[in-house]
C-alpha cells in the first residue's frame, strides 16, 4: 500500500471541510478563476481582502444557475482562505429551522459567512414559503447580520419577489452589493 503524501492529506482535509460547509463536490476543485463573469476579478479581490480585514458587506447574486455557481465559488473562496462558510438552499434553511433547529444553529455557530441559494421563487408570483416561515427566517437572518457575519444571497429573481420582510430587504440592500442579471 502506497503511503499518502502530505499534499494528498491536505487536499482530503480541504474536501472534508468543503463538504461540511455545504459546498457540493462539483465545486471542490474549482475556484473563481474558473468562471467567466465580468465581476470575477473584483470578487477574487474581495475574497482575498476579507481574509485579512473585517468587512461587513456581502453580495446578492440575482440570476440563474451561472450566478448561483458564482455565489457558491465566492463562499468557497471565503472558506478556503480562512472565513468559514455555511452554504445551503433556502428550502433547507427553512426545513432545519423548523425541524432541526439545534443542527442549524450548530452549523451557523461554526461559520462567519452564510450563503443562502434559491432564496426566492423561480417565477414571479410563485409562493415557496408561508408568510409565517418567511417572517421567522427573516428574523434569524437579521440576527445573523446583527452579529456582524457576512451574508451572501442568491435568487433567480430580484429579492422583492422573495417574500422576506421589507425591513430585512432594506437592510440587505444597504449591506450587500447586487451582482447579476437584475439590478
Amino acid at each position: 500500500m502506497k503511503p499518502t503524501s502530505h499534499q494528498q492529506q491536505t487536499d482530503d482535509g480541504i474536501i472534508r471541510s468543503l463538504d461540511k460547509a455545504g459546498i457540493r463536490a462539483r465545486y471542490h476543485r474549482m475556484s473563481l478563476k474558473d468562471v467567466q463573469h465580468r465581476d470575477t476579478k473584483r470578487l477574487e479581490e474581495w475574497v482575498l481582502k476579507t481574509s485579512t480585514e473585517e468587512l461587513e458587506h456581502g453580495f446578492t447574486f440575482i440570476g440563474g444557475n451561472d450566478l448561483e455557481d458564482l455565489a457558491i465559488l465566492v463562499a468557497r473562496g471565503l472558506h478556503v482562505t480562512g472565513r468559514s462558510a455555511c452554504v445551503m438552499p433556502m428550502i433547507r434553511f427553512c426545513d432545519w429551522f423548523h425541524n432541526d433547529r439545534d443542527y442549524l444553529e450548530e452549523r451557523l455557530d461554526k461559520a462567519t459567512a452564510l450563503l443562502l441559494t434559491q432564496v426566492g421563487p423561480s417565477e414571479v408570483g410563485d409562493e415557496v414559503f408561508s408568510k409565517r416561515e418567511l417572517r421567522f427566517m427573516g428574523t434569524r437572518i437579521d440576527e445573523w447580520i446583527s452579529d456582524r457575519n457576512r451574508l451572501l444571497l442568491h435568487s433567480k429573481l430580484p429579492l422583492q419577489h422573495s417574500g422576506l420582510p421589507g425591513e430585512l430587504l432594506q437592510r440587505v440592500a444597504q449591506l450587500n452589493e447586487t451582482i447579476g442579471e437584475w439590478k
